[in-house]
């Protein structure tokens, strides 16, 4: 189905922050336009790759894996906590070394060099498009395994490479390094207006929504006022701040150090060190809108973690951009991950799905905690109902959606529905529906009647860009995705879409982590199964359940929200300190 021409010109809803979508383009409706590189196709058809990104899925124990992932994620599992560091994950649970040897060997047969990653479910390789065609396509087009290695490679992903790709083997990667909630009797549906009290400088307590000139844009939330609705200024007060932890984001476009140091500034929070990973490629390009908000949110929930570290990838396949933050070469892998990236399963293919949930499934047991936005278009995806949005529907990973709030004076939780704009005229939301292909996970038997597919999101943060969350990103151009250096008016503007929640969780995570520590207790790792224990529960002070609303936007089949889990909020929102508390009691 076509995208409606209003979606297209508000807000293109790929890349998960509404803002930074909005100033991505058309093309970027129904494909990746997070990284700041066309979808594949658009500049293909002007000039014609040179080379292919090959990706070949090897043979590989995933079925143990997974199973493996939920016991070491499971706090009733005696197996608790007991993750691998990435390379035991790929040497147990990869493909072996002669399937390696075998598709290296059929590679370099035909003068390609390939890399295994260190999760041993894929090689990749970066070959001419003729050769590539030749040798990995059907008569018909289809990407397929050569006749040598179809008992080795059960999947053949083919993607066009940038012009200054290269194999992450071939260099090591670049590296640049800086230094309970209350509840009312009656609840009513949230103003898109900022309430409760802000604080900062002048200029950030005043950012606006930069891409509309609605009436109902006016001044954003500020850091301090997301802080104490979530549950994570007591901690801040008690020195559980995220230090010691480790964090990384799916990197969309350059270092974002100097947009945190202001953004720290204004708003009396400590910015952490922030180091950028080239990962197969030299450019990273201007810092993005996205990247920006993903830094600020991460450190605006946990100011003391001790390093960010953006991973920008030159490849645009799933696979090999999340198999980056378990590659050694890359410095040690993160305690809590972030991913504001997403397309339509329909168009990331089953292929793709399969060995993504392998690689993300290898994160959980090595205790890393992905969080990814579940999307801004409401329910399901912009190309059509019942069909889910990737990687926010993956099983491996925490997926977090969208809300509304209503606070009080002292900044506390009055009212909190699922985000949805349809009543202003937009046709935006908070993602969530269930996955047209991923099977409903252990840890969602028994939830609800949608068949046996995974329903999403898991969770829900606030992300609705009226009024927003203050981000510093000055815009020369509001149809420019990228910050820039130069150009007036206000530098604060709004942050806004999934985008924001899901490195708000991954900044909750860090929080956790830092407690965990200091109990001499593993990290928290897939969080999943917790949350899933504690909304069983009844929250134990951890999820405040959302009850009334939906996210019906785009689509109207789907979802409401109603007593314990939905797939308009999921388990409802989530208090840092109550998850903290009950993830010392658990395990």
């Amino acid at each position: 189905m076509p995208v409606p021409a209003d979606l297209r010109l508000f807000a293109v809803s790929a890349a998960l922050a509404l803002g930074a979508l909005i100033c991505a383009g058309p093309a970027a409706a129904s494909g990746r336009a997070d990284l700041g590189k066309a979808p594949v196709g658009s500049a293909a058809k002007r000039s014609g790759p040179k080379r292919l990104d090959v990706v070949l899925g090897l043979d590989r124990r995933q079925g143990a894996l997974e199973r493996f992932a939920l016991r070491v994620s499971d706090p009733d599992s005696a197996l608790y906590g007991g993750y691998l560091r990435p390379r035991q994950v790929g040497r147990r649970f990869g493909a072996s070394d002669a399937t390696a040897r075998a598709v290296l060997r059929f590679l370099r047969k035909h003068r390609i060099r390939g890399r295994l990653d260190v999760t041993r479910s894929f090689v990749e390789a970066l070959v001419p498009v003729r050769r590539a065609n030749r040798l990995f396509r059907s008569r018909a087009g289809r990407a397929r395994a050569p006749r040598m290695l179809r008992d080795t490679v059960h999947e053949v992903l083919l993607a066009r490479a940038a012009a200054d790709q290269f194999l992450p083997a071939a260099k090591r990667a670049g590296a640049r390094a800086s230094r309970a909630p209350r509840r009312t009797s009656v609840p009513v549906a949230p103003p898109h207006v900022r309430t409760g009290t802000p604080s900062g400088c002048a200029r950030g307590q005043n950012a606006h929504f930069a891409f509309s000139r609605s009436a109902v844009a006016g001044p954003s939330f500020t850091p301090n006022q997301i802080q104490q609705a979530y549950g994570a200024a007591p901690l801040h007060a008690a020195g559980i701040d995220g230090r010691g932890v480790r964090a990384g984001i799916y990197g969309a476009g350059g270092s974002g150090l100097r947009e945190l140091r202001a953004y720290a500034r204004c708003f009396g929070l400590r910015a952490p060190p922030v180091r950028l990973v080239k990962v197969g490629h030299r450019n990273a390009g201007s810092t993005s809108f996205e990247t920006a908000l993903d830094l600020q949110m991460l450190a605006l929930m946990a100011p003391g973690i001790e390093s960010l570290t953006v991973y920008s990838n030159g490849s645009n396949l799933f696979p090999v951009d999340f198999s980056a933050m378990l590659d050694p070469r890359n410095g040690p892998p993160p305690d809590v991950f972030s991913a504001s990236v997403g397309e339509c399963e329909t168009a990331v293919g089953r292929r793709q799905l399969r060995l993504t949930a392998h690689v993300l499934a290898a994160a959980a047991v090595a205790g890393v905690t992905v969080a990814a936005g579940s999307g801004d278009n409401g329910s399901f995806c912009p190309d059509g109902p019942n069909r889910g949005w990737f990687p926010g529907d993956s099983a491996w990973l925490t997926s977090v959606g969208g809300t509304s709030l209503a606070l009080d004076a002292d900044n506390r939780i009055v009212d909190e529905v699922p985000w949805n704009n349809r009543s202003l005229g937009f046709d935006f939301g908070g993602g969530g529906g269930f996955s047209r292909f991923l099977p409903r996970p252990p840890f969602q038997r028994g939830l609800g009647r949608w068949g046996d597919r995974r329903g999403y999101p898991d969770v829900a943060l606030f992300a609705d860009p009226f009024p927003g969350i203050a981000e510093y990103c000055r815009l020369s151009n509001p149809k420019s995705p990228n910050c820039m250096a130069s150009g007036g008016g206000n530098p604060y503007i709004t942050g806004n879409g999934t985008s924001a929640a899901g490195p708000l969780f991954a900044g909750i995570a860090a929080l956790v982590d830092q407690r965990l520590r200091a109990a001499g207790r593993p990290p928290l790792g897939f969080a999943d199964p917790l949350l899933y224990r504690l909304g069983r529960s009844g929250g134990q002070g951890a999820l405040r359940d959302i009850v009334m609303g939906s996210n019906s936007a785009l689509w109207k089949s789907c979802c409401k929200a109603l007593p314990g889990y939905d797939r308009a909020s999921g388990w409802g929102s989530v208090n840092a300190a109550g998850l903290a508390a009950a993830a010392l009691r658990g395990g």
